[in-house]
């Protein structure tokens, strides 16, 4: 499960559920025990995505996969970071970690 109906990141309880089916690895079980949490992981994703996009950050992506890139279509949310942080819980200026 990597996003529930309700369009939110998943939960401590959602990776302990993951843990009791068998799915989480070791490094996981670890990084949980040493204090991590599905918020500091999700707030460094939106971190990484914001600064490698190449009108918001170093151009990255755009670098690397531009042939990719441009073969998707636009949406008018593509670079609202802020926005999707908001859908998926975070407040925009959230800095967890």
């Amino acid at each position: 499960m990597l996003m529930s109906s309700s369009w939110k990141i998943p939960s401590e309880t959602d990776s302990i559920h993951i843990n009791a089916c068998g799915g989480q690895s070791p490094e996981t079980k670890g990084f949980f025990d040493g204090g991590g949490s599905i918020e500091i992981v999700t707030d460094r994703l939106f971190r990484i995505t914001a600064d490698a996009d190449e009108l918001a950050g170093n151009g990255w992506y755009i670098h690397h996969f531009a042939d990719e890139i441009r073969q998707l279509p636009s949406c008018r949310n593509d670079r609202e970071f802020a926005f999707v942080r908001s859908r998926c819980g975070y407040t925009p200026a959230s800095q967890v970690g």
